[in-house]
């Protein structure tokens, strides 16, 4: 396998292959312009369409910019979006930033560092794109079809728990562990890097992929090393220790034989694992505290401090840095939240903030998992978990209005759905609906009545009857009763 390909000849062309067969997504453009009086940077972005973006961005390349940065996922166009995570309506790749200098690989080229990843990794797919950004190194596993959202199948959930596993995987090889949340940016190709003086440059290499061919990959590695964990495990010898000595007086009683277990099926490869359900409940209660404001004449007018503490806590499992986290939390504190301007200014979630800081500080390391960070640092260290129940009573939410959410129900409409569920399930295993079985039976009953009393007629006694119908007189009675 040799990671080569065409290079894109202009900036534009390199946005236009990263939303290619998107619908008519907000791309941000960004520059962290330098200030000739102060000698500072400041970051400057904004929004475009494709088209305009294409246009700025060649723009950039003719002018010698440096350090310019584009989107690569789409935003939407709502009254009040900015580039937060929420705002993401369209997932196009996942990516990996290689900060590989600081390693001990900083000595290669970026395509043979490129290629030494691929080879060392042989369950990691081959890139679709790569990119040299005149000083480290990007990957970017492109789709065919973008995902759009939002979407009844949690796209953002999904894509959030990849990019964190294939990053958590490439952290030895200097794999940016803060470079993870859907609005990230990333260096445009064909400008410059001001550190180093030297253009970025990206090319192709592989065709894009299916989402869930991707997902289905990292999910069998995902399995595998869980796999070699319990096996290392069960390999550790066990202290033996001296069993007791039974007394001769004492009667010794059979030991029950113990039934052996049916063995379960090996699961499926396409099953999901516990990889693919990490995100799925806090992107349900994110989309739950905006419905809840909309249910609510489109803003929340009461509550609103633990709403957005509420809001603070759940975003902290899709952003990746407090810059991202902070936006993210202003963006619902602007368009959910009744008097944001003083709610901005107010508002103090920053215990929040600081368990978050803590938590990503442990996960940069790329050493370990959620729950090994959580026990780390301890209750009252980790991020914060709320409660369902919590929350339901806290904000309030009626039986009315928990039928329209997804994850924030009260106890009663819980059950109901737990019900609905277990019926589905019942119905797809072959169980007949109470309705059905009741008119089978009816069924039954009239046929044996009418048996019943065409035997009748003939002459038969009642018990000559029962006999012949392999019945009690009772039944018989009975069926004679309704014919």
């Amino acid at each position: 396998m040799k990671l080569q390909g065409e290079l894109f000849n202009t900036a534009g062309d390199f946005i236009s292959d990263v939303y290619k067969n998107t619908a008519s997504p907000r791309v941000y453009l960004a520059r962290n312009v330098l200030q000739p009086e102060t000698g500072d940077r400041r970051w400057y972005q904004r929004g475009f369409s494709i088209k305009k973006a294409i246009d700025a961005a060649n723009a950039y390349q003719q002018s010698a910019s440096d350090d310019c940065y584009t989107t690569v996922n789409g935003f939407g166009w709502g009254k009040g979006t900015g580039r937060t995570v929420s705002s993401v309506t369209q997932l196009t790749c996942l990516w990996v930033d290689f900060d590989y200098y600081n390693t001990e690989h900083g000595d290669l080229n970026v395509a043979d560092f490129a290629q030494m990843v691929c080879d060392e990794n042989p369950w990691l797919p081959e890139p679709t794109t790569v990119m040299d950004s005149g000083k480290g190194c990007w990957m970017f596993w492109q789709f065919r079809r973008p995902m759009k959202m939002p979407s009844p199948y949690n796209w953002l959930a999904q894509w959030q728990t990849c990019q964190d596993f294939i990053v958590s995987q490439l952290v030895p090889y200097g794999a940016d562990p803060k470079c993870c949340d859907a609005a990230r940016v990333v260096r445009l190709a064909e400008t410059i890097n001001s550190k180093t003086g030297k253009t970025a440059q990206a090319w192709k290499t592989k065709s894009r992929y299916e989402f869930k061919d991707l997902k289905q990959a990292l999910n069998e590695e995902f399995r595998k090393q869980k796999s070699a964990k319990q096996k290392a495990v069960d390999l550790v010898p066990l202290e033996i220790k001296p069993t007791k000595q039974i007394k001769p007086t004492k009667q010794i009683k059979p030991t029950k034989q113990i039934k052996p277990t049916k063995k379960s099926k090996p699961k499926s490869g396409k099953k999901i694992s516990p990889l693919f359900r990490w995100h799925s409940l806090a992107y349900n209660r994110l989309q739950d505290l905006k419905e809840l404001a909309r249910l609510r004449g489109g803003k929340h007018t009461e509550h609103k401090r633990m709403a957005i503490w509420f809001y603070a806590v759940e975003a902290a499992n899709f952003c990746r840095d407090e810059k991202t986290l902070r936006a993210e939390v202003e963006s619902f504190i602007r368009n959910y939240i009744n008097d944001p301007e003083h709610h901005l200014k107010h508002v103090d979630y920053e215990s929040t903030v600081n368990r978050f800081n803590a938590f990503q500080k442990v996960r940069m390391s790329g050493v370990f998992d959620h729950r090994t960070i959580d026990a780390m640092l301890g209750f009252y260290g980790t991020k914060y978990k709320l409660r369902r129940d919590y929350m339901v009573e806290v904000l309030q939410v009626t039986e009315a209005e928990g039928r329209k959410l997804k994850a924030i129900l009260p106890r009663t409409v819980k059950r109901e759905r737990n019900t609905d569920s277990r019926r589905i399930k019942r119905r797809e295993e072959g169980a007949q609906a109470r309705a059905d079985y009741d008119k089978e039976r009816q069924a039954q009953v009239s046929e044996k009545a009418s048996e019943a009393l065409r035997l009748r007629l003939e002459g038969l006694s009642i018990r000559a009857i029962a006999k012949e119908m392999n019945t009690g007189v009772t039944n018989v009675h009975r069926w004679l009763s309704k014919a």
